[in-house]
């Protein structure tokens, strides 16, 4: 049996993109190339997957904008995923390792506790890596350019499921 592991994307409020998330009313959204074809009440701009953590204050561990991760459900032509307001709290983990596997994918919730990832030392020590908050896994960030590699997993409590839709003459 194979899986297929579809990249998720990731859309934040008042950004330019190649593409849209068009909210035009509290349950119908689509998926745009072009947003002012819709009467949209909230856009969100496509923004490449590594720099979504830039729209979350390390600090404070909160969201400066409204973010939205999204995946295609190809056998429904659906993109279904969360929407995380604006100044939503959430829970940071790092994982360091030479290797990282991680358990858990976009999407998955977690208890404190429940094993998310293994890393392998580089004396070859295996370690499981435990949740350290409660709630949906929004975002797994790998950053291999880094040394110890680094993978940072955030994980909001509070979120909204969404369903979208490709908007008429979108190329998608």
């Amino acid at each position: 049996m194979t899986v297929e592991y579809v990249f998720p994307e990731v859309y934040v409020a008042e950004v330019e993109g190649p593409r849209y998330l068009c909210r035009v009313d509290e349950s119908e959204f689509y998926i745009v190339d072009d947003s002012s074809q819709f009467s949209c009440s909230l856009t969100l701009g496509l923004v490449p997957f590594e720099e979504s953590i830039k729209f979350i204050d390390l600090l404070q561990a909160s969201t400066t904008r409204t973010i939205a991760v999204v995946k295609e459900d190809p056998k429904q032509g659906l993109y279904k995923g969360v929407l995380i307001p604006e100044n939503t709290r959430v829970c940071f983990q790092e994982i360091q390792g030479s290797i990282i596997y991680t358990i858990v994918k976009e999407g998955d919730t977690v208890e404190v506790g429940d094993i998310v990832a293994y890393t392998i030392s580089e004396k070859l020590e295996v370690r499981k890596i435990k949740s350290l908050c409660s709630g949906l896994v929004a975002l797994i960030v790998d950053k291999p350019w880094e040394e110890p590699r680094k993978t940072i997993m955030v994980i909001a409590s509070e979120y909204r499921s969404i369903t979208a839709r490709k908007g008429a003459g979108s190329r998608i």
